[in-house]
Order: C-alpha cells, then structure tokens, then sequence
C-alpha cells in the first residue's frame, strides 16, 4: 500500500501565505500589527508568513488560528483533506457575525454589480456566503443556548 505524502512544503507555505493574506494586510479586517499584538509573535515573523517566505510552525499555525477567522484554518488544512471547521468555544460576538455577513453580501453585491455572476466571481461569491452563513448559524447556536 503507498500513502500519499501530502503536499510539500512550497505549496503548504503557500498556501499558509494566501490564506493569510485574505484576513491580514491593507484593506483587511486585521493588520499585521493586530496580529502581532494578539500572537505575542516578532513583527518579521509575521511579516515572513504573510509574504511566504517561511512556513509557519504547529505552535505559530495554532496560534494564528486563534486570532484568524476559522476560514484561514480552513483554507490550510483542506490541504490535508479536513474541512468543515469550527470554533469551539462557543464565543461568536454578535459584531463579528455581522461583520462576516457583511462581507459576504459585499461580495455578492460586488458580483452582481454587472447584472450577473460570471465564472471568476463565483468561487468568492460562494466562498463569502458561506462565511456568511456559517457566522449566522453559530451566532444563532450562542443565542439558542443563553437563557
């Protein structure tokens, strides 16, 4: 029997750096300096991971994973095969659902903003829906359970 090794290390860097880059850097929701406040990390190690220079280590990936929307997770990860990922603390802050429904009906307004959905738009579209939907229902599970 062959196992699969997995990607090597250029593509998971890679990928590291592009998940990043989506929640991290100008026009983000975060900035390089939020990230380095809440991690504790030195600014270059940041820097380094956003730019894909190096790949981040379990410790750092974990605690990006902290402070990053669980879609970066995600998005590394899905290498491996793993999707559907959660937070399990159960925190979803009211601000931060909308916030993340808010992008995704940006995104959708954004496409839409021709008359149609075309083929390059779709897969953001779908992706900040989900996004959407995913902090919807988790903020909703928050509310269900509070008494």
């Amino acid at each position: 029997m062959t196992v699969d090794p997995g990607p090597d290390s250029d593509v998971a860097r890679l990928r590291a750096a592009a998940a990043f880059a989506q929640h991290v850097g100008d026009h983000m929701p975060l900035s390089r300096e939020m990230v380095v406040a809440a991690t504790g990390f030195e600014p270059r190690t940041v820097k380094a991971h956003a730019l894909g220079q190096t790949t981040p280590t379990l410790s750092a990936f974990l605690a990006y994973c902290r402070v990053l929307p669980v879609t970066y997770a995600q998005q590394v990860l899905a290498l491996a095969g793993l999707t559907g990922f959660r937070r399990q603390d159960g925190d979803t802050a009211p601000a931060a659902a909308l916030a993340e429904m808010a992008e995704g009906v940006a995104a959708l307004a954004e496409a839409l903003a021709d008359g149609r959905i075309d083929h390059t738009e779709r897969p953001k579209v779908i992706r900040e829906l989900r996004e959407a939907i995913g902090a919807a229902e988790a903020l909703i599970a928050r509310l269900e359970s509070q008494p």
